[in-house]
């Protein structure tokens, strides 16, 4: 209370603005930030050396989401899930420090990193304080645990004050990173997000529920301008710039002294100090508001520290929609990440919930006897701990980014897309297992041919519905991947070939099934030739076959065995063979995650396949120097359409060495 009476004093004297600014300047100073970091890291690296044993905590000793997390301890066999997430916060902080540590020394110093490092540094301090400190024997004795309510309450307040400054600090550092962001260009971007939103409902069966048809959705709707008092855009930018003023760090002042009052309150019970017993006596009427008030200052808490998250990924999300080209990658890495793991925080929960209606009545029917409260909250707080260390190491990524990796292609070809699979997987086999169960027993049947009709009884039923659930997770990633993400990819040296018939249209209005008949033999005999020979066919469309190969000599086999083994194959099926003609190029392309091709590689690969006579093979400069045991002609250079330079021409002639190779492979 003295320490609050005497920050409205200062206040007095200075200047609430004033001396909020200068309060801000101390806070992120070099020296406090490593003095904060530092005295983290000791407490985690002891915590992880020695693993002391918990204090066994009572209700309202600790702030809510502490004592939540160590009510597992209480249970038969909760001790190993409380390591396990005492580790992983011992782990998640230990490199919160380290980052706050490196990145004040050896980043560029900028408002924007003096903020993060800021904020990873008392973050990590205040859960240093809150998960081990105040909860273990041995860290208690260290700061004066004993010394009585009021020394503790202190404590509480500071350390609240350190937890609740961390959002400011997170909402000031996405603000200016990689840019800083003018109220303007907020104002412009929530303007943009909500025409598009408008338009949306504008569209389909969703016009139903628009209020006013035909409005322009650049302009509110009354209902916008009802719930706002004018515009939204205008209100959400005016929101954001709330969140950097010093009026926030008083309401984080203030939200941290009713924290404290609260746990003041808690403990203000029959409890015990150095082994003796005490009772503090507090009036009637605290005691009956007393649960109410407690539980409406740790949603507060909560609220607060949530709603500060959201603006930072609002500011996050403007970074990623407009930033330039340099600052891309940079951006991706959290926003992938956070992407990722906050798609695997909300799924985690609903399928562990799922799996434990049939996982109960197992351990009942075997007489085993469940966990206590992390049988059902363990994987979502594993989850969350897991989201925030996988954001601290994208913060990392993203502040050294050197350009070895694309941080989207990573997120979209390693994470996103095989762990939303393998979720999706696991629950259809799950389902699939509880329901052949379940008809073995209704029917009563034999174990063997009963597990044989279930199991055709449910690929019956529930295959079809599981691919469209992959379908729809597929087009749920695809939303929120960038656009052009959808078409970047990995770079890489190939050989692209395309092969087509000359004559198909024609034949087509002739004699359509022939037609048909003849495209799907060139597919067919493309992959023959690419499965013998190496090489994969990229993509068919119509009469026409993409190749994808390492090296031009590869090409140049698979490309003379396709002209030489077609009109073979085509006579076999009693039809007569159209004419191949193929173009091949070797160049960089950028192959997309579902292995498409991109790039100029592509491009001029279906020029010169273009300008190839029926039966003809023509090829690059680079891609005849690229290649040994065949022969060309030299054609010469030719131009082609929207290409700004001519490339230079050579025939691969079907030599008897070149199909020897061939024929042997």
């Amino acid at each position: 209370m003295l320490i609050t009476l005497g920050a409205f004093f200062w206040a007095t004297k200075m200047g609430a603005p004033r001396m909020i600014h200068k309060l801000i300047s101390v806070l992120v100073s070099r020296g406090l930030v490593i003095a904060a970091a530092v005295a983290a890291a000791i407490v985690y690296a002891h915590w992880l050396m020695v693993l002391p044993q918990p204090a066994a905590l009572a209700r309202g000793e600790s702030p809510l989401f502490v004592y939540v997390l160590f009510q597992s301890a209480q249970s038969q066999s909760g001790g190993w899930f409380l390591r396990l997430a005492l580790g992983l916060i011992a782990v998640t902080g230990t490199a919160a420090c380290a980052l706050a540590g490196i990145i004040t020394f050896k980043a560029v110093q900028s408002p924007a990193i003096r903020y993060l490092s800021a904020a990873l540094a008392f973050g990590s301090l205040a859960t240093a304080y809150f998960y081990f400190a105040a909860t273990h024997q041995e860290y208690r004795q260290l700061i004066g645990w004993s010394w009585g309510n009021g020394w503790r309450a202190v404590l509480d307040f500071v350390f609240y004050s350190l937890f609740l400054v961390t959002p400011l600090f997170l909402v000031r550092f996405f603000r200016a990173y990689p840019r800083p962001v003018t109220d303007e260009q907020l104002e412009k971007h929530y303007g943009e997000i909500m025409t598009e939103a408008r338009l949306k409902v504008s569209q389909g069966w969703r016009k139903r529920i628009y209020p006013q048809r035909g409005q322009d959705p650049a302009v509110p709707n009354k209902a916008e301008r009802v719930i706002w008092g004018g515009s939204p855009q205008l209100q959400m930018a005016r929101v954001h710039r709330f969140w950097i003023s010093p009026a926030m760090f008083w309401c984080a002042i203030v939200i941290a002294l009713l924290a404290a009052i609260a746990g003041y309150l808690g403990r203000s019970t029959l409890g015990t100090t150095g082994g003796e017993s005490y009772v503090e006596v507090i009036p009637p009427i605290v005691e009956a508001v007393r649960p109410l008030y407690i539980a409406g200052v740790s949603a507060l808490v909560v609220l607060f520290f949530v709603y500060g998250a959201q603006i930072s990924f609002e500011n996050l999300q403007f970074h990623h929609r407009h930033a330039v080209a340099e600052d891309r990658a940079k951006i991706d890495w959290i926003y992938a990440t956070m992407l990722v793991a906050g798609l695997v925080l909300l799924a985690v929960s609903p399928l562990w919930w799922a799996t434990l209606m049939w996982l109960i009545p197992q351990l009942e029917a075997h007489a085993i006897v469940p966990l206590g409260p992390e049988l059902f909250f363990g994987p979502t707080i594993i989850s969350i701990e897991i989201f925030v260390l996988a954001f601290v190491l994208a913060l990392a990524l993203s502040i050294f980014y050197r350009g070895a990796v694309d941080p989207r292609l990573a997120a979209r070809k390693f994470t996103l897309l095989g762990l939303l699979g393998l979720i999706v997987a696991f629950l259809f086999i799950l389902i699939e297992r509880t329901v052949a169960l379940k008809i073995v027993a209704f029917f009563e049947m034999p174990a063997d041919a009963g597990a044989l009709l279930a199991g055709a009884v449910v690929a019956a039923s529930i295959a079809p519905v599981k691919n469209r659930a992959e379908k729809a997770v597929n087009i749920f990633v695809a939303r929120f991947l960038p656009l052009d993400s959808m078409i970047e990819g990995e770079r890489k040296t190939l050989v692209v070939a395309l092969s087509d018939l000359s004559g198909y249209t024609l034949l087509s209005s002739r004699d359509e099934k022939q037609a048909l008949l003849l495209a799907a033999l060139l597919q067919r005999q493309a992959a023959k030739l690419t499965d013998k020979h190496g090489g994969r066919v990229v993509k068919s469309m119509g009469d026409a076959v993409l190749f994808a190969f390492d090296d031009a000599t590869t090409a140049a086999r698979v490309l003379s065995a396709l002209h030489r083994d077609f009109p073979g194959a085509a006579e076999q099926l009693g039809i007569t063979a159209l004419p191949v003609h193929s173009g091949a190029h070797l160049g960089e392309v950028t192959e997309a995650s579902d292995g498409d091709l991109y790039g100029q590689t592509v491009n001029i690969a279906a020029r010169l396949q273009g300008g190839a006579i029926p039966g003809q093979i023509v090829v690059s400069e680079a891609f005849a120097t690229a290649t040994d045991s065949a022969d060309y002609r030299n054609l010469g250079p030719r131009q082609f359409k929207n290409l700004p330079e001519a490339i230079s021409c050579h025939e691969l002639l079907l030599s008897s060495t070149l199909l020897n190779h061939a024929q042997l492979s």
